[in-house]
Formats: structure tokens, C-alpha cells, sequence
């Protein structure tokens, strides 16, 4: 058990220069060989104490309280999505982490990359959206076709200076979704193994949302015939092509190639813990002990009855492309040597 707090993070924002953070780490580890990092460069001098306060909360655990001036600078310390990462190592080992969001509000946001997340339906995104909207720290613009959104009618019509406000741009959208003049961006998503991806969104749509796309088909074989529902949907979002272009090898090509120009990180639905931390590194939010499931699909007489070997079968050609870019976003992104 490792856990590691910084005190108030909201409001401890680093700005550049001298500063001072400081919290508490808990741990069963007895070792002497205890270090900090703040933005993965050693602390020299940390100022271990005690935490009567924490404690109590821990009994029968090695409670520290720790507090450290640190000289930030934002090219050295600070991720493209202003996050401030502060990691516990011992014995050389990284066990714990915490994070707080940089003040970029004196930043020009040319200096300033915009976060895209672009949130593919039922892969987790509305976790990971809850996360953003949720913090306070960021400052995030919902673009979605429901209430306390940004509809997609009003951002057509916006300038590039109307987004410069906005630390993330999160909705259901392809890549590059809105203008942003001359400011950079970087994007994040997370993906879903294809077949699971179709048996979630089909049994979504049709029992939860009524979608009439999905409710006039009796079964989800039927609804793997049409063409407008499900052809390898992740390759049309991340290249950007047409729904009613069928997906060729061009298109996942293309795709590929924009994970690698345009993407900072792709999560995966398989591995949601690590995806919301490396989400909590990257953007400075707020640490999360647990991950709460969110938009569940509940159960029905029709998914029970589903042969999965037969589902899986007959929709290998709805998923082939997705499934060589699924497999290249796990070699990227989730492969270590």
C-alpha cells in the first residue's frame, strides 16, 4: 500500500519560479531509501514530519508528512496538458503518485496547447469525461447534442479566439474538430476491443437511448448489414473519413497516421485504471483512488441469448480494420521493451 497527497492541489498551482508544495504519503514499506520527483526530476531537499491529522485514518500504517521548495519551470516540469506529476520512488522503484495543475492563466494560448478528447461512445469516455468536467481546475468545453452542452450548430460559428479560454474540447467528434487559429493541440481518446465496442453500443442504442437506427432491427446481425451503423467506426473518427465511405486500408493507414502526429496518448477501456492516470498526469487533475462505472447497459433477454462465438464470426468484417488499429495502438502506446 502506497498512497501519496498533496495538499490542497486545486489551489496550489505552480506558476514558474520558486515554490513550495507539500502533503502527506502513506506506506507499509519500512525502507529508509525514500525519494521525491516533481515533473520526473529529483526533489534535493524534502522536509519529512509527521501527520497526526492522517493518522488516525491509517492505523497500523508508516504515515509521513513531507513539504519541499522546488525551483518549476514549465519547459522541464510541466506535461503539453499542463500537468505537474510528483511520484514517490523507493528503493529506486516508483510506487505512488499525485499530481497539480500548473497556473498557465498569464500563458498567450499559442504557448498554450488545447486538449482534444475525443470521446468515442461507450469505450469509458463518459469516466473519463466525469473526470474533466468534474475537477474545477481545467476549464473544459462539453461539445455534445444534449443540455449544459455546446451544440454543434453554435461551435461551427465560433471564432478560433472564442476557444482559447478552454483548456480541453471534449466530445463525440473526429480529429482536428474545430478551428483553433494558431494554437497548438494534442489529442487523447480511448479505444475498446472492436467486438465488445459493437456489443456495447448496439445493446445501448437500442435499449437504453431507442435509437430508431438500431430498434427496427430484430436482432444484431441484422443491424451488422447496414453499413451506416458499424464499419470499423474508430478508423472513420481518427481519419476522419466519411460514414458513408466504406473503410478501406487507406483509411486505417490514414488513421495510424494521425495517432502518431496528433495523439499524446490512447487509453484503453481494458486497462481503465491506467488510462485515468496517465488522463490525472497529463492535465494536473485531481487523483482518483477508484474509478466509478458510469452509463452502464443493463442487462436483456436478447444479450442473453447472443452466441458470442456466432457474434464474433459474423462480424469480423465490421471490425477488421479497427482490429489491426486497435493492435497498433496497444504496440504504441502499452508495449514496454
Amino acid at each position: 500500500m502506497h498512497i501519496l497527497n498533496i495538499d490542497n492541489p486545486r489551489g496550489r498551482r505552480l506558476a514558474g519560479g520558486l515554490g513550495r508544495v507539500g502533503g502527506w504519503f502513506v506506506t507499509t514499506s519500512d525502507s529508509t531509501d525514500i525519494e521525491l520527483e516533481i515533473g520526473r526530476e529529483r526533489i534535493d531537499r524534502v522536509l519529512w514530519g509527521e501527520r497526526g491529522d492522517v493518522e488516525a485514518a491509517y492505523p497500523g500504517k508508516r504515515v509521513m508528512g513531507w513539504s519541499a521548495w522546488f525551483n518549476f519551470d514549465r519547459t522541464r516540469h510541466m506535461t503539453q496538458g499542463g500537468g505537474i506529476s510528483v511520484d514517490a520512488i523507493i528503493d529506486g522503484e516508483r510506487k505512488a503518485s499525485a499530481g497539480l495543475r500548473a497556473d498557465l492563466s498569464l500563458v498567450p494560448p499559442v504557448e498554450r496547447p488545447a486538449t482534444v478528447f475525443l470521446h468515442m461512445p461507450r469505450t469509458g469516455g463518459t469516466t473519463m469525461r466525469s473526470l474533466l468536467e468534474q475537477d474545477g481546475s481545467i476549464s473544459v468545453l462539453p461539445v455534445y447534442d444534449e443540455e449544459n452542452a455546446v451544440a454543434w450548430s453554435e461551435v461551427d460559428s465560433l471564432s478560433p479566439e472564442a476557444f482559447d479560454q478552454f483548456d480541453v474540447i471534449s466530445g463525440h467528434f473526429s480529429v482536428n474538430p474545430v478551428n483553433l487559429g494558431g494554437r497548438p493541440s494534442r489529442h487523447l481518446t480511448v479505444l475498446r476491443e472492436p467486438h465488445e465496442y459493437i456489443l456495447s453500443q448496439y445493446f445501448f442504442m437500442k435499449y437504453v437511448t431507442e435509437d430508431p437506427r438500431v430498434t427496427k432491427f430484430d436482432t444484431i446481425f441484422d443491424a451488422l448489414n447496414d453499413p451506416g451503423l458499424f464499419d470499423n467506426n474508430f478508423c472513420q473518427l481518427i481519419a476522419r473519413s466519411a460514414p458513408e465511405e466504406p473503410v478501406t486500408s487507406e483509411i486505417l493507414a490514414r488513421a495510424k497516421e494521425n495517432i502518431d502526429e496528433l495523439f499524446e496518448f490512447v487509453g484503453l477501456t481494458e486497462r481503465i485504471p491506467e488510462t485515468v492516470d496517465f488522463f490525472t498526469r497529463y492535465l494536473g487533475l485531481k487523483s482518483v483512488n477508484s474509478v466509478p462505472r458510469v452509463n452502464h447497459t443493463p442487462d436483456s433477454e436478447e444479450r442473453r441469448r447472443l452466441q458470442l462465438r456466432e457474434f464474433r464470426a459474423k462480424s469480423e468484417r465490421n471490425v477488421r480494420f479497427d482490429n489491426e488499429l486497435y493492435d497498433y495502438v496497444v504496440e504504441r502506446f502499452w508495449t514496454t521493451e
